[in-house]
């Protein structure tokens, strides 16, 4: 069997991480799998290490936006399939053609979610989000398989697709080794000063839905009240949420004293900030699957974590939850976290635990075995009409 992979709108984050990881940690001929045939655009194959069976092709046009990609599936992807493939999966979960069988993936919460889309208002962002849902549902109604990343997801999108999905399946993404860090001694708040504050770790782009402003007016906040804390922000940012992250910090913290925003880091330099974190701080309202919260987890970090979407189905027990939209909430978390030496010893190790449930090698065993499955049925069906 040679096996398509449609990565060509898998450009960043933790996308990329899912697909390296998952061709890292699996042996295809335990599947029936002698090659893997991947499009995607240069940056993402250049993080694919070479192998044997894997065969890297690469367009200039899934180098561009998604206008272009969408006019390469529609104009030339079926022809290159046809020729080379026997299933194919679609990893951004858009396919258009006519080839058979296919698989498609769930991995966009925010084009289901209305409430989290309209947070963008009347623009651009919220206009192609609309027809990227038009699109997705169309794509899994043909699909012979839809994988889905967290429960939360698939409770929450199959109703809306008003059909039965052929079959589908829950897989659960995995976690690096690099970042595994047994939890480190938990010390007194007061034990810290204002030349070395308790630093609490925010890993994540600056986003309508991902709530740094109201961080910021937290953190503020509680050194107000005389906690010597200094929040860092790693992430890229977006043009309108970072003017609004912006106005509230230039009002909080104008000189930049506690609040220490580094812009993207890349993902084996980001170790050190999990290393040298207090505590982590995760505020987003909509996620599919939070591979940014798994890798605090793994690094034994006590976390204060949103408590909507599939948040609380990853970290369970092992963390203390707030309503990211409300600044009071806000605090009060983080103000519980700091205080409560005994709790940060709990959730840190339950977290850390916890963390190794979510293994790349079990994401990529589930998923080879799945794609093999979802081809010999739809042969032996195939066969038999």
């Amino acid at each position: 069997m040679i096996l398509g992979i449609d990565a060509s709108n898998i450009s960043a984050g933790g996308g990329v991480t899912h697909l390296v990881e998952n061709l890292h940690n699996t042996d295809p001929s335990k599947f029936d799998i002698d090659k893997v045939v991947i499009w995607s655009g240069s940056k993402t194959l250049a993080k694919i290490e070479n192998k044997p069976w894997i065969i890297k092709h690469e367009s200039k046009m899934l180098n561009k936006s998604l206008f272009y990609r969408v006019l390469w599936q529609l104009f030339s992807f079926d022809k290159q399939i046809q020729k080379e493939c026997d299933i194919l999966i679609s990893l951004g979960g858009l396919y258009f053609g006519k080839f058979r069988p296919y698989i498609s993936m769930s991995r966009n919460m925010l084009i289901f979610d209305d409430i989290e889309r309209n947070r963008y208002g009347i623009s651009y962002t919220n206009i192609r989000l609309r027809i990227l849902k038009t699109l997705q549902i169309r794509s899994f109604k043909k699909a012979e398989g839809t994988i889905f990343v967290s429960e939360y997801a698939k409770k929450y999108i199959t109703p809306k697709l008003k059909f039965k999905l052929k079959s589908d399946i829950i897989i659960y993404h995995g976690t690096s080794d690099i970042f595994k860090q047994f939890p480190k001694p938990q010390k007194d708040i007061s034990d810290y000063t204002k030349y070395k504050p308790y630093k609490l770790l925010y890993v994540s782009s600056i986003d309508e839905y991902k709530h740094q402003w109201n961080l910021v007016e937290a953190v503020a906040n509680l050194r107000e009240s005389g906690y010597y804390i200094e929040l860092q922000l790693i992430g890229w940012k977006k043009s309108r949420p970072y003017k609004k992250f912006l106005k509230v910090l230039e009002k909080r913290d104008p000189n930049n004293l506690f609040i220490k925003y580094y812009g993207p880091v890349s993902y084996n330099n980001i170790l050190e900030y999990y290393k040298n974190a207090d505590a982590f701080v995760y505020a987003s309202t909509c996620e599919n699957m939070p591979n940014i919260l798994i890798e605090a987890m793994s690094a034994g970090l006590p976390i204060a974590c949103s408590n909507y979407g599939s948040m609380p189905e990853i970290l369970g027990e092992a963390g203390i939850y707030f309503n990211p939209t409300s600044v009071l909430e806000t605090e009060k978390a983080l103000e519980l976290l700091v205080k409560n030496l005994e709790l940060r010893k709990l959730i840190s190790f339950a977290a850390y635990f916890r963390s190794k449930n979510f293994d790349w090698k079990k994401c990529s065993t589930e998923t080879f075995s799945y794609i093999s499955n979802i081809y010999k049925t739809f042969k032996l069906n195939n066969t038999i009409q």
